[in-house]
């Protein structure tokens, strides 16, 4: 595998986009269906082993780690699909303050379980906490290497990846609620699925870190991705206090019930909708320069997508408390009123996630812009000067490529310029013009 790898820019591929699409479309079914059904017949064995005081800590401590896990790439993974050419020192930069602030958090959320795990009345935690912070670093070489094959649409890899890490972490946590070892099952699950993840993705990507960082490419990069992670966080605020309350309040049994019911609405929701996200923002990105393509991508998604959701949630709420009953055994029968009311919710998660989705197709990605010349301190204080002795209307347009303004500028040398034509009617071709190189978008990126 070459060292030298990049890849392609957006707007650069052979062939028509609409190829991609489908072959991306049956690999991201693939994906998600497979690894989800996978997951399901996992989670029923499981969910036969263990009791709700089990995957009431895990999940207690899963509020935590995922939380802290938005802030591995600080949204750079996002960044690196949305931007339309990519050099070898933005994809390392972007590597490498990865693996540093994984590495960082996993050392903080070691001296902290405790701490937390008082603070939260629940002993057992702390040692789950500790453990599962191993997962910071197993992000940090995930997320990078995932957001380049995603930009690439190579969804055959990323879906054989998902497949494998699903199974291999599935067979260990089994193995391990066989032998008796509780919820510490539901934690090696997680991190042998992780951990294969990591392996596998990192034997098909051609691409290899080197050691090319740059402050200018970090800046660019963490200007665009701190608005994804601000939003990632509202979005996890909104998703998981409620957890986090049920399992401060009223302890991990009760929690584990109403997380039991919170992972069969996240089955249905990866089943009816991440599949589409996961294509989606590829597709945006290639389309970012042809906004009326893009607008047109946009509503297809969102008239199919509206066709199969709310069918889908409405009848899952009917069937949840009887389903999960056979399936999943009497023990979980308290999980079937919350499995039923949190489908209810699922339409408007999945129109705040699209919604989501469409507002990061554009977003400030400041590498895409021309570039403009600095002024020095006395050609700023120059063209100051200037704007307080002239009224706006005297002064002609500035080219920026030149000095802004001499010694020889005086008051009667501006005489009134004519009206543009955006001013005398050509307002639509202005706004065009005007929107010629503006920004471009971003992605979000992915699950382990």
């Amino acid at each position: 595998m070459s060292g030298q790898w990049l890849p392609a820019e957006h707007g650069s591929e052979k062939g028509a986009l609409q190829a991609k699409v489908a072959h991306g479309l049956k690999w991201t079914l693939i994906d998600t269906w497979g690894t989800q059904l996978l997951g399901l017949l996992i989670f029923v064995f499981l969910a036969r082993l263990l009791d709700q005081i089990a995957f009431g800590l895990v999940a207690l401590a899963a509020v935590f780690v995922t939380f802290a896990q938005l802030f591995v790439d600080q949204g750079m993974g996002v960044a690196l699909i949305q931007r339309r050419v990519l050099t070898r020192s933005q994809i390392d930069t972007a590597f490498w303050v990865a693996v540093v602030t994984g590495t960082m958090l996993t050392l903080l959320g070691i001296v902290l379980a405790a701490p937390l795990a008082t603070l939260l009345g629940e002993p057992a935690l702390a040692p789950i906490l500790q453990v599962l912070s191993l997962s910071f670093v197993l992000a940090a070489f995930d997320s990078i290497q995932v957001a380049l094959m995603r930009r690439e649409m190579r969804f055959r890899s990323l879906a054989i990846r998902k497949l494998s890490a699903v199974a291999g972490g599935g067979a260990v946590g089994l193995v391990m609620a066989f032998a008796g070892f509780g919820a510490w099952a539901l934690v090696g699950q997680q991190l042998a699925s992780a951990a294969i993840a990591v392996i596998a993705l990192w034997t098909v990507s051609p691409w290899r870190p080197g050691l090319r960082i740059s402050r200018s490419d970090f800046r660019e990069l963490f200007s665009f991705g701190l608005n994804v992670v601000g939003g990632d966080v509202l979005n996890f605020l909104s998703a998981n206090v409620d957890r986090l309350l049920i399992g401060a309040y009223l302890g991990a049994g009760p929690l584990g019930f109403y997380a039991f019911g919170y992972r069969i609405l996240d089955t249905g929701q990866s089943m009816l909708v991440n599949f589409a996200r996961k294509l989606a923002f590829p597709i945006f990105s290639r389309l970012q320069h042809d906004q009326e393509r893009l607008r047109r991508a946009y509503a297809r998604v969102s008239r199919a997508l509206s066709i199969v959701i709310l069918p889908g949630y409405i009848g899952l709420a009917l069937v949840a408390q009887e389903a999960i009953v056979v399936i999943f055994g009497q023990r979980w029968a308290a999980s079937g009123p919350v499995a039923a009311v949190l489908f209810l919710i699922g339409p408007v998660q999945t129109v705040q996630l699209f919604s989501r989705r469409a507002a990061h197709r554009r977003g400030p990605s400041r590498g895409d812009l021309p570039s403009t010349p600095r002024l020095d301190h006395r050609q700023r204080a120059r063209l100051l000067r200037c704007r307080v002795r002239f009224p706006r209307r005297h002064l002609q347009p500035v080219d920026a490529t030149h000095p802004v303004v001499g010694p020889e500028v005086r008051r009667r040398s501006y005489p009134r310029p004519a009206r543009p034509a955006a001013q005398s009617g050509d307002r639509h071709g202005a706004d065009e013009r005007a929107g010629e190189g503006g920004p471009a978008m971003e992605e979000t990126l992915g699950d382990v």
